[in-house]
């Protein structure tokens, strides 16, 4: 890897950085504003804007992985990003149809709409190799997100006006940056060739609510065994520490994942060196951590000082963070090696059998270390299966 690609995914992490402090300071700018009925209100609007990437149906990973092995050319892979923006908006339109409680129906379709082209535009951004403009487009969108909450937003739909000014402004840039050709808008009516693929892109759906499923565990866990308060809130504290942290590993891994799909679609045989590393990072770490933390929080607990005590929450939710951005790049391994049916038949069988048990065990400290197991054994088996699938030259 050359320096300058170092330092360009360096640069794209900080971005990311700042693009989440920005929308932070503008949530409490929102929040002092709106108030907490109000912005009890906003929830079911975030939550479905949020989750708008599921209406493409995963074609965003499909493209950039397609691209990358070298199954679809770039011009390929835009046209079915363009594509799949029309039954992405159908699918938006039939879930507002069947919860129709939405007061700002319109301005939510309008935001909505414009996310899903926002996504398709990202997808393009990666697959023509424009990181940096992405960078940029991110950071004027949540810089105009901040902005407009200081001065203009005072109410629910004044909100999702604002949201919709900050992800146009982002799809300005990407939009005036790109040149599609006449064979790529052509491209966009070839049915035959953008359904071949749908079954793929349906498979990095189910990996993206894995991955969803893994990062809201913990809060699931807490409000469903009426945690206390005193608990809630230091689990909620420790989230934002393991989430800072997730954030920059997940924003390397986003910004690789090309590289990531390339080598190991043709990667046959690691070097000894790569092949420990690897398989320390993966395995010996955080089974040695997560001991650690078993003992110290069920063995020592009464003997140790307060403030120890108090830190095993974030020590918990900062490991769950870490190994769930190994499962995510272990998946993204997987997949280059076509396997993720059985990437997505075992991360399902694990999450169903830790429902199963966690009907019946009542404590959460427990269910959450449980829950860390889950990605651990996640983790193992993955290994032992690309084990068995490469050649190690040891």
């Amino acid at each position: 890897m050359s320096k300058s690609s170092k330092l360009t995914a360096l640069l794209f992490a900080v971005s990311k950085y700042t693009e989440v402090a920005f929308l932070a300071l503008m949530s409490y700018f929102v929040a002092s504003r709106l108030g907490a009925v109000q912005y009890g209100q906003l929830s079911p609007y975030m939550v479905i804007v949020t989750y708008s990437a599921y209406f493409l149906l995963g074609v965003n990973q499909y493209v950039v992985k397609g691209v990358s092995v070298g199954n679809l050319s770039v011009d390929d892979a835009i046209s079915r990003s363009i594509f799949y923006f029309i039954p992405g908006v159908i699918g938006m339109l039939v879930i507002l149809g069947i919860f129709n409680n939405y007061q700002y129906k319109f301005l939510l379709i309008l935001v909505v709409s414009l996310m899903l082209l926002r996504n398709i535009s990202i997808s393009i951004a990666r697959v023509t190799n424009s990181m940096k403009i992405l960078s940029i487009g991110n950071f004027v969108s949540a810089a105009v997100f901040l902005g407009l909450a200081y001065v203009y937003i005072n109410s629910v739909s004044s909100y999702l006006i604002a949201w919709a000014f900050s992800i146009s402004s982002s799809l300005l840039i990407l939009i005036f940056c790109y040149r599609i050709s006449y064979k790529t808008i052509k491209g966009t009516m070839n049915l035959s060739a953008h359904l071949t693929g749908l079954k793929e892109s349906i498979s990095f759906v189910l990996s993206g609510i894995i991955t969803t499923y893994f990062l809201t565990a913990e809060r699931t866990i807490l409000i469903r065994m009426n945690a206390e308060d005193e608990m809630i809130g230091l689990y909620q504290f420790s989230d934002q520490v393991g989430l800072a942290i997730y954030i920059g590993i997940s924003s390397l891994i986003f910004y690789f994942t090309p590289n990531i799909y390339k080598k190991f679609s043709i990667e046959k045989n690691f070097g000894k060196s790569e092949n420990i590393l690897f398989i320390t990072i993966t395995i010996i770490a955080p089974v040695i951590s997560f001991a650690m933390a078993l003992m110290c929080r069920y063995l020592f607990a009464q003997n140790l000082p307060e403030f120890v005590v108090t830190i095993v929450p974030i020590f918990q939710t900062v490991l769950s963070r870490i190994l769930l951005s190994l499962l995510v790049l272990i998946s993204m391994v997987m997949f280059a090696k076509n396997m993720q049916r059985y990437y997505i038949l075992v991360c399902g069988a694990i999450i169903l059998s830790f429902l199963f048990v966690s009907l019946i065990v009542n404590n959460y400290e427990l269910l959450i270390y449980l829950n860390i197991g889950t990605l651990l054994i996640a983790l193992i088996i993955f290994m032992c299966k690309l084990n068995n699938n490469y050649n190690y030259d040891i």
